[in-house]
């Protein structure tokens, strides 16, 4: 639904085509059903995720591409679709969205489908990438989990010293202790906070008056 409102191509085809909702509620329906807090379950969905992304990934690409875009819109659509539900669904739970990171390959899955599909059908060859582009990411998905591969992490670009008084610098938590540990009303002053303020200092350091 994210990806059709997007390229605005008429209705989303999750309110025209019934089988989408009825698909999902029978999905839920097994949810609550059937017990799947086993270890073997874990595998089996593990495998399902897998094909689900790569599907939604082909999908996005091949209907970017009929609706008359380009190569890049079609990869960042096919990304969207694939990983857009997972996202929404972990922001309801208040959870990081695993596109964010924390996992295994996720979101660069959907990315590698989402090229093969634009490749091969600039090659004229739509269904081979569906194909091609299911399988490998299956396999990279799975490789990705079995073997606990992950993206690098970031760099710490935060200043851990900032300046401060006496030697130069003084380490960030210390200054923010000794900010907070100050009288809030030390900072001010009748020339720049007005008589009341200046008033209000006065009872402050004089309580028996």
């Amino acid at each position: 639904m994210i990806r059709d409102l997007l390229l605005q191509h008429g209705p989303p085809a999750a309110l025209v085509n019934p089988v989408y909702i009825s698909a999902a509620l029978a999905g839920t329906g097994l949810a609550f059903i059937l017990d799947v807090s086993g270890h073997g379950w874990d595998r089996v969905l593990v495998v399902v995720d897998a094909a689900a992304l790569s599907v939604w990934a082909a999908a996005g690409a091949q209907k970017t591409l009929a609706a008359g875009l380009g190569w890049l819109p079609a990869v960042l659509l096919g990304t969207l679709t694939a990983v857009g539900g997972g996202a929404a669904r972990d922001l309801m739970l208040q959870r990081v969205p695993a596109v964010f990171g924390g996992n295994a390959l996720y979101a660069s899955v959907a990315v590698l489908v989402a090229g093969i599909q634009v490749v091969c059908t600039g090659l004229s060859e739509p269904v081979t990438g569906t194909i091609a582009g299911v399988l490998c990411g299956v396999l990279l998905r799975l490789a990705a989990c079995g073997r606990g591969w992950r993206l690098p992490t970031g760099l710490d670009w935060q200043p851990r010293r900032v300046r401060g008084q006496g030697d130069g610098t003084v380490p960030r938590s210390r200054a923010a202790a000794s900010a907070w540990e100050q009288p809030r009303l030390s900072g001010l002053s009748e020339s720049t906070a007005g008589p009341a303020s200046g008033q209000a200092k006065r009872a402050w350091g004089n309580p028996g008056g």
